[in-house]
């Protein structure tokens, strides 16, 4: 195999000749923009601080247009009336019929970081997700069209409004060879709610957890303290179940460095700074087995060398292929891309216990102020567009229609904020997360200058920014995205309040009420209003520089079978094979 171009830390903001080049021209761009009075209609005058919701709400228009290559989201997990039982796991049309130990061949994967951690229990994110995702499993996942499946769970039904009752597959072994049953799935939940663990994720906690009953090894039920309408969504967000004997007997360090549980692969070697090692399990449960024997994770941050490592052939499959890249990669005849709208949204989160930031006025200014629609036609090549409404399709509010650019709006908004020339703002970033994310933050900079507001950027390592976000030390605003959902509900995940993924310290009891009620009850119709109220107060108060929804755009060699993109970004290598 062909060597791999070394990985390379960020420690400066590189840019090219040619995309500095851009940036001048999206520089001028957004002036001739505001000159001509590009900007859509103006919203109403914002309010006084404190600010009321409608007087300040961004504008309003035409219902806007869906991601035409959108997966189609699945509809809200509803609560069972009865037994439901899970379908049988089916090989993928088109997937060779193999047995278990008959996975022959390898294949490399290039994500654009390295993961903290393989513990579910601590990972912040989909570059730790994509590894983890193919070891362990959860009582639920996400299968086509993001529709809420059965795993590890058998069939399942909602005995009253405060009780879920799963019963689980039998016959199911972890890969140290303890048994899966009800003992395990208590055990995993009670550990994400241990105090002396201090877990990222605490999935009990989601879901309301009061206590876990074992009715007998494979029947498990989970009493809630209040209405749980999105049990089952939760479940299936990366909610894995790990071996009670190996949790009791290791250390914390050596799960998250050796994770085990009953997917289809099994961990084998981290190279710290270099790669991730997975083999097939032989004893899998799933009738889909891996035909892929050997799965190698290898990290690099800069674009262009992960470009070339998938071109010369010493990485198979490369995730965040930049769009003005696509026809390159389709020219060559051994590879191919492959891309899907996707839900991660993207956005500049404003740390509002920071003045000037803790003025709404401000932050709707910088809204008004950044020629975002500009950005994506200059950087993205008009991959995507701004993001309207927080909330995915087709949970998504008509009523919100986002801020439009327009910077005399922003002007009259910053001085009615006492806000003057010279303001200085630092915003944290970490390129290598996001396409062009060196680019993106220059072009935000050079748009807010005219507004007399200084952004000195920060570049800081992914997990250093992952750090700072989670112990909310970030400065003035910090680069951000967060994962795809496509549920009404648990689109608004990081915006609870002691939510780790609240970074913006957003404390609105509007809006915090609204959640409150989404989570615990209500009538379908009932959540879907107050799901609209909270995009529409969410939209209002900007807690962040709202951006885009992230296209997910892979570079795959031909020769890799069986890979669809998924609107939840995983890559569960089981459903590859390699031809040739």
């Amino acid at each position: 195999m062909s060597s791999v171009l070394p990985t390379r830390r960020l420690t400066a903001v590189r840019r090219s000749r040619r995309d500095l080049l851009r940036l001048m021209l999206l520089g001028g761009a957004g002036a001739l923009a505001a000159a001509c009075g590009q900007a859509a209609p103006a919203p109403a005058k914002p309010a006084a601080e404190p600010a009321k919701p409608a007087a300040a709400a961004p504008t309003t228009a035409a219902a806007p247009a869906k991601p035409a290559e959108a997966a189609k989201p699945a509809e809200a997990a509803k609560p069972a009336e009865a037994t439901k039982p899970a379908e049988a796991a089916k090989p993928a049309a088109g997937a060779p019929a193999v047995k278990a130990g008959d996975a022959a061949g390898s294949i490399t994967i290039s994500l654009a970081n390295e993961p903290s951690t393989l513990d579910p229990m601590f990972a912040p994110g989909t570059t730790e997700y994509n590894p983890i995702v193919n070891v362990m499993d959860g009582l639920f996942t996400t299968g086509e069209n993001l529709a809420v499946v059965p795993r590890l769970a058998e069939a399942y039904k909602q005995v009253d409004d405060l009780t879920w009752e799963f019963k689980l597959r039998q016959g199911v072994t972890f890969q140290n060879g303890e048994q899966f049953n009800a003992e395990a799935v208590k055990v995993t939940y009670e550990r994400s709610v241990d105090p002396n663990l201090k877990a990222r994720n605490t999935w009990a906690a989601d879901v309301n957890i009061e206590k876990i009953e074992v009715v007998d090894p494979y029947t498990v039920r989970f009493k809630t303290k209040t209405a749980t309408p999105h049990m089952l969504a939760r479940l299936a967000n990366d909610h894995f179940i790990y071996p009670p004997k190996y949790l009791a007997e290791t250390d914390p360090k050596t799960i998250a460095r050796k994770p085990i549980g009953t997917g289809a692969y099994i961990f084998k070697e981290w190279a710290s700074g270099d790669r991730i090692v997975l083999e097939a399990n032989p004893g899998f449960w799933d009738s889909q087995k891996p035909t892929i024997k050997t799965v190698t994770w290898r990290w690099t941050p800069e674009h262009t060398a992960r470009l070339a490592n998938l071109k010369t052939g010493a990485i198979d499959l490369m995730e965040q292929l930049d769009p003005t890249s696509i026809a390159e990669v389709d020219a060559d005849a051994k590879l191919k891309s492959l891309s899907i709208a996707g839900g991660r949204r993207v956005f500049a989160g404003f740390n509002t216990k920071i003045k000037p930031l803790d003025d709404v006025r401000v932050r709707q200014a910088i809204n008004y102020g950044v020629d975002i629609e500009g950005i994506c036609k200059a950087i993205l090549g008009g991959a995507t567009t701004r993001m309207k409404t927080w909330v995915n399709p087709p949970n998504e509010s008509p009523n919100v229609k986002g801020y439009a650019y327009d910077q005399a709006k922003a002007k009259a908004l910053l001085a009615e904020a006492g806000v003057g020339s010279g303001t200085k703002i630092t915003f944290d970033l970490s390129a290598s997360s996001y396409m062009k994310g060196s680019e993106f933050p220059q072009a935000i900079a050079s748009s807010l200058r005219p507004l007399g507001i200084d952004v000195a950027l920060n570049p800081v390592e992914p997990n250093v920014t992952t750090q700072m976000q989670r112990d909310r030390t970030t400065n003035g605003m910090y680069m951000r995205s967060t994962a795809p959902f496509f549920d009404a509900g648990l689109d608004f995940d990081i915006m609870r309040l002691n939510h780790a993924g609240n970074s913006m310290q957003w404390d609105d009891p509007e809006f915090q009420d609204l959640m409150k009620k989404m989570y615990s009850g209500g009538t379908p119709d009932e959540r879907k209003q107050w799901s609209f109220q909270a995009q529409a107060r969410m939209s209002d108060q900007a807690p962040m520089l709202f951006l885009w929804k992230q296209p997910e755009i892979y570079g795959t060699a031909k020769k890799v079978q069986g890979f669809t993109p998924s609107g939840d970004e995983r890559l569960r290598v089981w459903r590859m094979s390699i031809s040739g």
